[in-house]
This record gives structure tokens, sequence and C-alpha cells, in this order.
């Protein structure tokens, strides 16, 4: 298992929201873990964690004006991360930093943007997917590009392609269904992850199983299976 965990997948899936989720379920694990989000053209981290104007950037480090010990910041839960700016283009592509970056935590979860450079990086690369077959398709084409072995199936509603479905697609093997979840989205609106916000609910749970699927660890869910219109919000 890499220590450098790439998270992949086409604007709109929710790669960012995954990679954000994903960074605290494994802190809840106990492992030191740096959320860097390398998506310089569409940063969401910073707005999504409630710091959406952060002086210490991806972009200034790439550009020299910093050192990268001096841009990483810490979270209260103990997550360290690493934000991009959205009014700052990146000298360079953030790929070239990932390196230096390793030195700084056990575990690096990387919030990628939708390019082919990210395809040659050494690393684990996690391909998050809705569960219909546009999504499949295009997360085939990141599975060809990389030998991803790993998908997350994000954004789960009724009635869609079932779990096995997008696997044979995508000729990968899925960690965790994330369903569709108002508290996540209400989460990143009051600036935090869904297992600070609500840590029990069905939510979090799966991030932690995909967590713990990811390192091969044992775990069992302890959230009750929410009716679908109350993770609507309808009920």
């Amino acid at each position: 298992m890499s220590n450098l965990i790439l998270v992949r997948g086409n604007a709109g899936q929710g790669k960012s929201t995954v990679a954000l989720n994903l960074a605290f379920a494994l802190k809840h694990f106990g492992y030191d873990v740096l959320l860097v989000d390398a998506d310089t053209k569409n940063p969401r981290l910073g707005h999504y964690l409630g710091m959406p104007l952060v002086q210490n950037t991806v972009q200034a480090v790439l550009s020299g004006r910093l050192e990268l010990s001096k841009s990483i910041y810490q979270l209260p839960n103990g997550v360290k991360a690493l934000f991009s700016s959205i009014n700052e283009d990146a000298a360079k592509h953030p790929s070239t930093f990932l390196d230096a970056v390793k030195q700084y935590s056990t575990l690096v979860i990387v919030d990628c943007s939708n390019d082919a450079q990210w395809d040659s990086v050494n690393g684990e690369h996690l391909i998050v997917v809705e569960p219909d077959f546009p999504s499949g398709l295009s997360a085939l084409k990141i599975k060809k590009s990389t030998n991803a072995r790993y998908c997350v199936v994000n954004r789960a509603r009724a009635p869609q392609l079932p779990t096995q479905n997008i696997e044979e697609i995508t000729h990968t093997r899925c960690l965790a269904r994330i369903n569709e979840d108002l508290l996540i989205r209400e989460a990143s609106l009051k600036g935090h992850s869904v297992l600070d916000y609500e840590p029990n609910c069905a939510s979090s749970e799966a991030f932690k199983q995909l967590a713990a699927n990811l390192m091969n660890l044992e775990y069992s869910p302890s959230a009750k299976k929410e009716p679908l219109l109350a993770r609507l919000g309808i009920l």
C-alpha cells in the first residue's frame, strides 16, 4: 500500500468531498494524514473546511515564494492540510512537489485535478465514480491510464447501477458505496467533514468503511440504515 493516495475523477463526481472525508476517516483510525488540494484550477477543500482565503498555498510553494513546511495547516482534529488558492495559477504542476510533500506525513491524500499529468505519478489511484454508465466509462479511461485497483461509488441514489456493474465496467474493486446525503452537503457548507458534523450517521460510517477497506483494516459499521427519504431530508 502506497503512502500516497491520489483521488481521481471527472468534474462533478464529488472527488473533493471524498478526499476530505477519507482523510478524516483515516485520522479516525489513528493515521498521520496530510490532505492536499492539488486541483489548483478548481480548489474546493479550503471552502469545504471553512478556510477559503488562506495565504499559504500550493501555488506559493510551487512558485518558490514559500517553503513547503510553512504552507501546511494543522486542523483541529489533527489532520494536516495544504490548500490551493482560487485566485492564483500554479507556476508548475502540483505533481512535481509530491516527493517533498510525502516527507511530512505517513499518509498523503491528494485531491487531483482532472488532467493526464497525474497518470504517471506513482501512488494508489482511487477513482471516484457515480453509479451510472457514462461515469463508469469515464472512470474506465482513468483505470486504463493508471492501472488503478480501486474505485468508490459516490452520490448513489435509487434506481442506479449496482456496485457490481460499476466494478465490471471499470475493472476495479469498489471499496465503498456512498449514498447521496444532505448531511454531507450541510457539513461542507458549515466547514466540516461529515464525520465531525454527524459522526454516527450512515455516511460517516461509509467513509470509515472506505478507509478501513483501503488500509485492509477490520471494521464493523455501527450506524443504523436510514430510509432513502430520510437521507434526502424528506422525512
